[in-house]
């Protein structure tokens, strides 16, 4: 079975029994909004993929933990995107399509578990495997069995799965990691960066939440985090690349950890250190603008750049810096000239949004 690195992976299981992901449009069932490449069949990335899809949603305040409050919270509104609106949901509501065979009572909570679903064990869950299971785990939570879930079951149902998960953690809080790890057995950290599809404008973070930003929106869009917290140069990111490589469009967000004799100022960083690598890699360097830039309430150090590439020609980047102490926080945007007009708004979206946890705003 292909296992997906916990990269992000934060409310794993909250998206995979949401009764209505938030950005996810009605008219698709649940199977179809996890069958991201639409073959008829869910692979393990696909459903991690999806449960990403709520990953602040549990974890309100950030903080890496999953309270009592926050699932009962997380529940209450839930059901309150039931589609009718009429409170409780059915288990038709809540799959988006009839389910023939009977489920499975045994099952339990634990219905959702990848492994679970993957009764056959080939590493892909199929729609009948998916409806069976999903139908199970709501007859599991529908606590007084009339066939809908109310906020207070779907609560209770929470708040037993994190009891369970306390004790396979060992101790008296479940972190995201944790509750990921429980549901998605083997889930691990990924030794280096992890492609992975995402919703429509989801959040886009690293596994530490070091690095958070709004991810653009779109199924021409991949995605990648990186963490390397070893080391005197620890280093968190994450990247968004359009598919298409001939309108080749690249967006970062990036800290890392200098050692003390290489601290310097932004302006030195962007056009002595950066430059030097650019000289290295392009030709046709031509700084457009280059000037001083507020970041969050702290000063930094702006560029736009024209350059050409060997293979892909010309490129232009816009790319801002704040150096704070040995730390170095990096926003950058870049594409072919041609492709620009049509990604403005992405652009604007990403270096508003984007936060650094060691970069809290002043």
């Amino acid at each position: 079975m292909k296992t997906p690195s916990l990269v992000v992976l934060v409310g794993a299981v909250v998206a995979a029994v949401a009764l209505v992901p938030a950005e996810e449009p009605m008219k698709k069932t649940r199977f179809q909004r996890v069958d991201a490449n639409g073959d008829g069949r869910i692979e393990a990335d696909e459903y991690a993929a999806f449960c990403a899809s709520q990953a602040g949603a549990m974890d309100a305040n950030r903080d890496g933990v999953i309270s009592e409050d926050e699932a009962k919270a997380q529940a209450r509104a839930e059901v309150d995107r039931d589609p009718d609106h009429d409170g409780p949901a059915t288990v038709l509501e809540y799959l988006g399509q009839p389910c023939a065979a009977k489920a499975d009572p045994t099952l339990g909570l634990d219905a959702i578990r990848f492994d679970a679903m993957d009764a056959d064990r080939d590493g892909r869950i199929g729609i009948e495997e998916f409806l069976v299971h999903g139908a199970a785990w709501f007859a599991a939570a529908d606590a007084d069995q009339d066939g809908r879930l109310t906020a207070d079951e779907l609560a209770a149902a929470y708040l037993a799965i994190l009891k369970r998960a306390h004790r396979a953690a060992g101790d008296s809080k479940t972190t995201v990691a944790e509750w990921v790890r429980f549901f998605v057995p083997g889930v691990g950290p990924a030794p280096g960066p992890v492609p992975a599809a995402l919703p429509r404008e989801e959040e886009l973070a690293t596994e530490d939440l070091q690095v958070r930003v709004r991810a653009p929106g779109g199924a021409d869009w991949e995605f990648e985090r990186f963490v390397d917290a070893k080391g005197e140069a620890p280093v968190a990111l994450v990247k968004a690349r359009r598919k298409d490589r001939t309108q080749f469009f690249f967006l970062m967000a990036k800290v890392y950890t200098v050692p003390q004799n290489q601290v310097l100022p932004a302006e030195e960083v962007m056009m002595r250190a950066y430059r030097k690598n650019y000289e290295k890699l392009f030709t046709d360097i031509r700084y457009e603008t280059s000037g001083p830039v507020e970041f969050r309430g702290y000063e930094g150090h702006e560029t736009q750049i024209t350059m050409r590439h060997a293979k892909i020609g010309e490129i232009k980047k816009l790319e801002r810096i704040v150096a704070d102490g040995r730390n170095v926080f990096l926003v950058s945007a870049e594409g072919k000239p041609e492709v620009w007009p049509e990604m403005t708004g992405v652009v604007e979206r990403w270096f508003a949004t984007v936060e650094f946890k060691a970069l809290p705003p002043r």
